[in-house]
């Protein structure tokens, strides 16, 4: 088992199986956790109405006001939208970092994602009952330049890989 310590600014990918979070640290598998340095996490929540125009008739027109039948049915999809930096640190390349988040999506159904401080200012999704959190598209770019630090044995990298991550949260049908 692997421990990596939660650091405020990050965003944390972990598979469920072999997983605990206590409260600075993650217990997981080792590559069962990716830490991406986060610039923006946005949650989105989208509910698509139904929007029917109601007409006006010929005789009414200017006498009464125009309005709409609304149908909201709930069909809500919550998604989390992560731009961020495959940082290279003392124990894992930005590269190594990007395999493993590659290797989750191809491996796993379903994982959990975490950011924020600890205590009750962390937000967790994935790690309650049958909602999990899925990928639904990931872009890396590289960018040559002196970024990170370097990693064991290897001179300081000339690149940084820059991430875009989309997740769907729900419940698998598959499972």
């Amino acid at each position: 088992m692997a421990t990596t310590a939660v650091i405020p600014g990050c965003f944390y990918i972990c598979t469920i199986s072999g997983t605990s979070i206590n409260v600075d640290t993650i217990t997981h598998n080792p590559k069962g956790a990716v830490e991406i340095f986060s610039a923006k996490i946005e949650l989105d929540l989208t509910n698509p109405i139904g929007v029917i125009p109601i007409s006006i008739s010929g005789g009414n027109v200017g006498e009464k006001v125009p309005m709409s039948l609304i149908m909201d049915l709930k069909r809500i999809k919550k998604t989390i939208n992560v731009q961020g930096v495959l940082a290279d640190d003392a124990a894992e390349s930005g590269t190594a970092k990007r395999d493993n988040i590659i290797s989750i999506m191809e491996n796993t159904k379903g994982f959990m994602v975490l950011w924020g401080p600890s205590g009750n200012y962390r937000t967790i999704f994935g790690n309650v009952g049958d909602i999990k959190v899925y990928f639904d598209k990931m872009k890396f770019t590289e960018t040559s330049g002196n970024y990170g630090e370097a990693v064991t044995g290897d001179a300081q990298p000339f690149r940084k890989i820059d991430v875009q991550l989309q997740f769907t949260i729900g419940k698998g049908v598959t499972e």
